[in-house]
């Protein structure tokens, strides 16, 4: 049996790794492979079928895969910070060996959180050592910021390190500036005491969350990253590079067919923006954007994303501000069997995120549909742009005012570049998975 561990999976969660590993469990099935799901659920959604000190799973079935629901009894900073507990760990080997059918002969991990993380592997191995355990990097893990966006201003080339990287923490989250945090967080104690404020704790919460990338690290058999930047940061980890596997996406049936050739757009040149509506994802600087644009009837805009209760207030406003204009369109539940309809509407996608996308599936869907992209100039956007050439475009992160302007002046060009299909990435994904090779 393969176990793919992920940070959530439907029907709570549908995001980019959702829709990857559903994609890769359906194309193990199809090899005839016998494959479960381990993720992190709502906590109480489901009866749990285990208890322990800690951990809570619960069993449940989606579109024919096995998932046990996952929750905590109790999460403190600390755990959320390392990502590890030894308790879970123990837990974790009492539930192996309450449901022996649930420990895997390979484990592949596609999330990494206090929730579903090396506990997991640690517990397997402590029942069956040759277990092999995967990684796959599909979000910034190695970051303790988890943007790999360097002081907000910069793709990060730096080699993890407490003192850097706390001065980052303190930059972003204390709004301490650039050239005063270093110094600041010299100040800080290496070690936390409960009674410190959460600012005061972070330089030992950032050495607990590096020593977990270490311990990741090192427990790891093979890595896949998608973009050859991620492939560096793993390197830079001190992975032996024989032990990385760098693989493109590749695009689901859903959005195969699409025409390179399609015809130049007629009026209204349409942009479209899909994903979550999150400040990382860029969604400030796109509305900010847009609405230094006049409205016009020969532009448009296509938001596809949900409001959500959690939903910062200033998103929520700035996107009720944003609904009030004649040339924005706001859609939300909109199936993922419809979006390639969607977008065969536009011309142009715009991927404005504000974090390091590790190589973001939304990019080979849109240029699989023959979309040009506008993109931030960081990380895998940036690095996809390059890849794919003609119709790709970048503008200065975070800059709302670039991207007013790149928009303003948007010219549509032919996109001729071929896709990966999803078959041929799972494919490379399998024929590392040891004693199993593709057909």
């Amino acid at each position: 049996m393969i176990l793919l561990g992920n940070y959530n999976f439907y029907p709570f969660h549908a995001g980019g790794s959702e829709v990857y590993v559903a994609g890769l469990a359906r194309y193990l099935q199809d090899q005839g492979e016998k494959v479960r799901i381990v993720a992190a659920i709502p906590a109480d959604t489901y009866p749990p079928v285990f208890t322990g000190t800690q951990i809570r799973v619960a069993f449940y079935t989606h579109e024919n895969l096995m998932v046990a629901g996952v929750w905590l009894k109790a999460e403190s900073t600390r755990q959320i910070y390392a990502k590890y507990d030894p308790v879970h760990v123990a837990d974790w080997i009492n539930f192996f060996r309450q449901f022996p059918d649930w420990l895997p002969a390979v484990f592949h991990l596609h999330g990494y959180t206090g929730t579903v993380n090396t506990a997991i592997s640690e517990a397997v191995r402590s029942l069956a050592p040759q277990v092999p355990f995967l990684f796959s990097y599909h979000t910034p893990v190695s970051c303790p910021k988890g943007t790999l966006y360097r002081m907000n201003r910069e793709t990060c080339t730096l080699v993890p390190d407490v003192q850097p990287c706390t001065a980052c923490l303190l930059n972003h989250y204390a709004g301490i500036p650039e050239w005063l945090a270093p110094p600041v967080s010299l100040l800080l104690p290496p070690v936390s005491a409960g009674i410190l404020p959460a600012r005061l704790k972070m330089k030992s919460l950032v050495s607990d969350e590096l020593d977990s990338f270490r311990k990741l690290t090192d427990q790891v058999d093979h890595w896949y990253v998608f973009s050859d930047y991620i492939l560096d940061r793993v390197r830079a980890g001190k992975v032996p590079p024989e032990k990385i596997t760098r693989i493109r996406h590749g695009i689901s049936p859903f959005f195969t067919g699409g025409s390179p050739d399609r015809p130049g757009p007629e009026l209204p040149v349409t942009f479209i923006f899909m994903g979550r509506l999150e400040k990382i994802k860029g969604i400030l600087t796109l509305i900010n954007a847009w609405q230094m644009l006049p409205e016009s009837d020969e532009r448009k805009l296509i938001l596809i994303g949900m409001l959500k209760p959690e939903t910062p207030a200033e998103i929520k406003l700035a996107i009720e501000g944003l609904a009030r204009r004649k040339d924005v369109e706001i859609r939300s539940g909109v199936s993922r069997e419809k979006i390639p309809a969607v977008l065969d509407s536009g011309h142009c996608m715009i991927i404005p995120s504000e974090w390091v996308e590790i190589g973001p599936l939304v990019f080979h869907e849109a240029i699989a549909r023959g979309l040009n992209v506008l993109a931030s100039d960081i990380g895998g956007t940036r690095e996809l742009a390059s890849v794919y050439g003609a119709g790709c475009r970048t503008f200065k992160t975070g800059d709302a005012g670039d991207l007013r302007q790149k928009i303003q002046d948007f010219s549509w060009q032919p996109v001729h570049k071929p896709v990966q299909t999803e078959t041929e990435h799972y494919q490379q994904v399998y024929s590392r998975y040891p004693g199993r090779r593709t057909p």
